[in-house]
This record gives C-alpha cells, structure tokens and sequence, in this order.
C-alpha cells in the first residue's frame, strides 16, 4: 500500500488503526484472529487495515515500526499513538475507545 493510500485512508475523522506486517512473521500471523475481532466490533466507529511493510519497506521508517506486528493509530490523519509487537484485543480496543 502507498504513502498516499494511507494518508487518504487516514484522513477522516474516526480513528484508523494500521497493523504493518510481513508476510510470514508468526507474531503478525497470531494476531490475526485479534484484527478480526476489532474489525467485527468497532465496525462503525473506527477503521482497522493491515498493511504489509514487504510491499514499500520506507513505511517501517515513515511511521517507526520498530518489529511486527507494528501498530499505528491515526486520528484526524494524524498519528496519536503506536506500539511494536502483539498487543491483546482489550489492549487494542481500549486504545481505540480513547480516541472514539
């Protein structure tokens, strides 16, 4: 996914959470069934995509992902708060309530 594709899919007001990943990476892989999860649940209120760093490697560095899964949480098209590695479902989706 392109730097544009994401500042257009990160431009509107609810809050967008992007989980980078490889493919192959078994942490990313684990978190599978959490993304589904809080798509189901937040459908509505905010907006969850996977982006795989493979496709354009400059976004590990534009958006500091420091390992995968890499989770970044915009705003307003604004980043308000990002995390390396796997997170729980509570964790991600009480991230998300804070910015609801």
């Amino acid at each position: 996914m392109a730097m544009k594709t994401i500042e257009q899919l990160t431009a509107g007001s609810q809050p967008v959470l992007i989980m980078f990943y490889t493919p192959g990476c078994p942490r990313c892989q684990a978190m599978a069934p959490v993304v589904d999860r809080l798509k189901d649940s937040t459908k509505g209120i905010a907006v969850i995509h996977e982006v795989d760093l493979s496709a354009d490697p400059a976004m590990k560095t534009k958006y500091r992902i420091p390992v995968c899964p890499g989770w970044v949480l915009f705003k307003d098209g604004q980043p308000v708060w990002s995390y390396g590695g796997e997170k729980t479902y509570s964790e991600l989706k009480d991230m998300i309530d804070r910015f609801v």
